[in-house]
């Protein structure tokens, strides 16, 4: 089955015939599972290098720290949007994709490691808790 490409097709995906719109949503959905397994492992990784520390340690060191911490996730969201829509280039698209889950990734390093700091297993736990709801769905 041969589906538009739809960076160039110019229609919107809801004027497109069912097939293609399934077709979409299949994509949009595989790169987001494809997001979800790299965010994780990057936190998995940088949660073995002793960052958090260090990250948590200047964030409470500086003044406006924090303010400045979520000031990057609004800037990181702005940046990737923008460079996935207005560029023509898929490699430069999935370009933006790893860096923003990169960027991410990152960002929640200090948060996570105060969830599992002040409520041990919270994380885990978490994952448990989700694994198990999506088998019951299935």
């Amino acid at each position: 089955m041969s589906t538009p490409d739809y960076a160039y097709s110019g229609a919107p995906v809801i004027e497109l015939d069912e097939n293609s719109r399934a077709s979409f949503i299949a994509k949009t959905y595989a790169h987001l599972t494809g997001a979800i397994f790299a965010f994780v492992g990057m936190e998995i990784a940088l949660f073995q290098t002793g960052l958090p520390e260090a990250m948590l340690s200047f964030l409470q060191g500086m003044p406006f720290g924090w303010l400045l911490f979520l000031g990057a996730f609004m800037v990181t969201g702005w940046l990737a949007t923008r460079v996935a829509h207005s560029s023509p280039s898929k490699p430069l698209q999935y370009l933006a994709l790893t860096g923003y889950v990169f960027a991410q990734a990152l960002l929640f390093l200090p948060v996570l490691w105060i969830a599992d700091r002040f409520a041990p297993g919270v994380i885990s736990s978490a994952a448990i808790q989700i694994k198990a709801h999506q088998h019951k769905r299935r």
